[in-house]
């Protein structure tokens, strides 16, 4: 990267100094929601109320500017009446027309809380588990969430209210359309070995 103009540092100096202009870079917006299922849970929590997940932000962007994106600090905006901030997040550098994700960090508008509904030991070395996932929706807008569940052993889904959108090893993914101010649910049933 090459600077159009002299800028002389002094000892000890920070100087900040922009190596590009603000890119207006198409971007899609979604919210994830993770489940970490382990055999060696215990069946503790069964009968018990719902326990809150994290719910994360995360942007994808594709460069479509005419220059590689140098590493550093993206910051992201939204059009609207007024600009929304959404966020910002560290990159590395990102060649032309390659595409990118931005984690923004936690969502606070959108809730997620997972119970377990069922236990049953079947033997000494398989276990079946069932859960219900509430989604709550705070915002004035529809979200699309993604559900992604991950077995640290193997793992098998069994049942569930709604059609798996992406399944590979050891990994589950739902994805789940929460309307404004409304709420959601999955039910959804497992199977571990150890």
């Amino acid at each position: 990267y090459e600077l159009s103009t002299l800028h002389t540092l002094r000892k000890n100096a920070l100087v900040m100094i922009p190596l590009a202009q603000a890119v207006s870079l198409p971007f899609s917006k979604e919210y994830r929601v993770t489940s970490l299922q382990n055999f060696y849970q215990s069946s503790v929590g069964s009968g018990s109320g719902f326990q809150p997940l994290k719910v994360n932000s995360v942007v994808h962007l594709s460069n479509s500017a005419n220059f590689p994106l140098p590493r550093g600090k993206v910051m992201i905006y939204g059009k609207a009446e007024k600009s929304i901030f959404y966020g910002e997040a560290q990159t590395a550098s990102v060649a032309q027309g390659e595409r990118f994700e931005l984690p923004l960090g936690a969502a606070f508008d959108i809730i997620a809380e997972q119970k377990l509904t069922d236990y049953r030991q079947i033997s000494p070395l398989k276990k079946e588990l069932a859960y219900e996932l509430q989604l709550r929706n705070r915002r004035n807008s529809s979200e699309k969430i993604r559900f992604q569940l991950n077995f640290q052993q193997r793992g098998a889904l069994i049942d569930s209210s709604r059609p798996v959108d992406k399944e590979g090893v050891n990994h589950l993914e739902f994805l789940l359309n929460l309307p404004p101010k409304g709420k959601t649910s999955l039910l959804y049933r497992i199977q571990l070995e150890k």
